[in-house]
């Protein structure tokens, strides 16, 4: 039994050292390039932005990737994306994560929507345009920011350092007012940083596992506790204290008052002196 419950708090230690879960932030900071489709937007004008996920968010196709010949990953993080430049701002719902590991190309780490709609944007509207996916793009030409052979989890950190200088393919999607396709305003990311807006807390389920090992710590102390127990006995009667007779309980011949064997109280008087009649 002891050994069922030190299994069970070993455990509940082992998932809340594995499962803790934070929400990190993203600050990533680029440059525009190319707008074809926006003229109001300058070659070279700075473009900011955020993003918000969830680094315990499972893997969304655990079948399809990563493998060799296809080395990505891809988390439904379901976050928010924002974006601010030259006055205007805006805010995507629905995104999602996908990493990618390409041996001959680049790795990738994206922030992409899940749905290119604009119907998942709220903020304002660039020429006249909606917008229907902020795609940001961190990349590496030397490959080795991912490896696949680790099954690219999803990270809660990464090293400004592992990625190019400039990192080119992040966009503003941008939609007319029938929701269709509408060109996009190009830009390349230019610096990021990640930061943890909470500290790692044990899932509900290492809680559980706590549960269940302390529960059986206390059954157990309660079972030794009842075993030790001696069943109720009948009161034992009173007997009279043995030893040497202490000053007043004694007779007037120096004997003691109680008997020792019986417990009756006796009196033993003094013998008769015999009187000569004679």
């Amino acid at each position: 039994m002891r050994f069922v419950v030190a299994l069970f708090l070993f455990a509940g230690v082992f998932h809340a050292a594995t499962a803790d879960a934070a929400l990190i932030l993203v600050d990533w900071t680029g440059s525009v390039t190319t707008s074809p489709a926006v003229s109001s937007i300058a070659f070279g004008t700075t473009i900011t932005g955020t993003f918000v996920y969830d680094d315990a968010t499972p893997l969304l196709y655990p079948v399809g990737g990563p493998t060799a010949a296809n080395p990505y990953a891809e988390y439904n993080t379901a976050h928010e994306s924002s974006f601010s430049v030259q006055g205007l701002s805006g805010t995507m719902q629905n995104n999602k994560i996908v990493i990618f590991d390409r041996p001959i190309s680049a790795d990738q780490f994206d922030s992409r929507a899940t749905v290119t709609n604009p119907m998942f944007y709220t903020g304002d509207l660039i020429d006249g345009f909606s917008v229907r996916q902020i795609f940001v793009r961190f990349s590496d030409q030397s490959g080795a920011a991912f490896d696949y052979n680790t099954g690219l989890p999803l990270p809660s950190m990464l090293d400004r350092a592992d990625f190019d200088s400039v990192m080119l393919g992040s966009r503003l999607d941008l939609a007319d007012s029938n929701g269709n396709a509408a060109g996009s305003l190009n830009f390349r990311v230019t610096d990021f940083t990640f930061t943890p807006l909470t500290a790692a807390v044990p899932e509900p389920s290492s809680f559980a596992i706590f549960g269940l090992g302390a529960l059986g710590l206390a059954g157990g102390a309660l079972r030794r506790r009842t075993t030790n127990r001696s069943p109720l006995q009948p009161p034992v009667p009173h007997q009279p204290r043995m030893g040497r007779p202490q000053p007043g309980s004694h007779g007037v011949d120096g004997y003691p008052l109680v008997h020792a064997a019986s417990g009756i109280v006796v009196q033993r008087h003094q013998p008769t002196a015999m009187v000569d009649d004679r």
